[in-house]
């Protein structure tokens, strides 16, 4: 949880989220509305709330004394195998969306990224637009 202090809140622009759950708020409104409503959507918006849902649901299924543990795991793959190996209840559409995601989050820095970057996100794009793939996603978010 994070809450932007009213002195750079001020030099943002209107409308800009000021607190971690607006954001999230707005991530799922992008999903909800947009993506899962047929129109235009943001696709990052789309996959990160993905992937805050999944995790959400996947805390949610863990015992709340190693809740800590599964925090300090460092990746979707590591924290997906942790929580199935003290819950047994991960669904596997968890797993099968999670390439969606992880390659589209996961932009580079630096030189000749430009068009990696870019391919990335139209990859992403273009998996959104499967039916089956929409179909997954309102699972999550049902």
């Amino acid at each position: 949880n994070w809450t932007i202090p009213p002195d750079i809140l001020s030099q943002l622009p209107n409308g800009f989220w000021t607190d971690s759950q607006s954001f999230v708020r707005s991530l799922y409104s992008e999903i909800s509305d947009k993506y899962l409503g047929n129109q235009d959507y943001n696709v990052l918006a789309v996959i990160l709330g993905l992937r805050i849902k999944i995790e959400e649901k996947t805390v949610a299924l863990i015992p709340e004394d190693i809740r800590c543990e599964y925090y300090n795991k460092h990746g979707s793959k590591e924290k997906l195998a942790f929580a199935d190996l003290h819950s047994n209840q991960i669904p596997e559409i968890f797993y099968l969306l999670q390439p969606l995601y992880n390659e589209a989050l996961h932009l580079r820095n630096g030189q000749n990224t430009n068009r990696e970057n870019k391919n990335r996100i139209e990859s992403a794009y273009l998996k959104l637009s499967s039916n089956i793939i929409k179909e997954m996603v309102g699972t999550v978010f049902q």
